[in-house]
């Protein structure tokens, strides 16, 4: 039997054979080294399965409060109805990435993710590994620069003589 093993962001492995666990060593590394959040839940309620410990941190949460748990329940989602979103997309295609959305750690704080998920079977069950990259720094970088380039714009349109900008080093 030939199954594909993706985990986004790193190389597919095409497995003969996965009674020998020949790779599961490395894929139980990929899964736990990750600096992004991962993630396998049941599509159809949510419940975490496993997850990595940047996930865990990420939501600012333990396993024993996570697993077994669905994410709507624990409000990891700013917009509860961003779930069924990924899960209709999942059922559409199979594979939903880079979605930008938000989602809420354990004490209320929220962040802007990446959110890259595939389907998978598990023991016969329907599950998503999901992959969460928190971009939080990356859009508040966006947003001061656009504001610096609006105050530097106003400034420039509204001075009334000529002016040379110049690198003094």
């Amino acid at each position: 039997m030939t199954t594909r093993y993706c985990f986004t962001g790193v190389v597919c492995y095409i497995m003969q054979d996965l009674q020998t666990g020949k790779y599961s060593a490395f894929f139980e590394a990929a899964f736990k080294s990750s600096p992004n959040a991962l993630v396998i839940s049941v599509i159809e309620d949510g419940t975490i399965l496993e997850a990595n410990d940047a996930f865990f941190s990420l939501f600012q949460t333990s396993r024993e409060e996570a697993i077994g748990r669905s994410s709507l329940l624990l409000n990891m989602f700013a917009n509860p109805a961003t779930r069924g979103y990924m899960v209709a997309e999942l059922q559409k295609s199979g594979m939903l990435t880079n979605f930008e959305t938000v989602i809420i750690n354990k004490q209320g704080k929220e962040y802007t993710v990446l959110i890259s998920s595939e389907r998978l079977m598990v023991d016969g069950n329907h599950t998503m590994l999901t992959t969460i990259q928190d971009i939080s720094y990356r859009k508040e970088s966006e947003i001061s620069l656009r504001l610096e380039h609006s105050i530097l714009d106003a400034v420039v349109s509204n001075i009334g003589v000529g002016f040379v900008v110049s690198d003094c080093k």
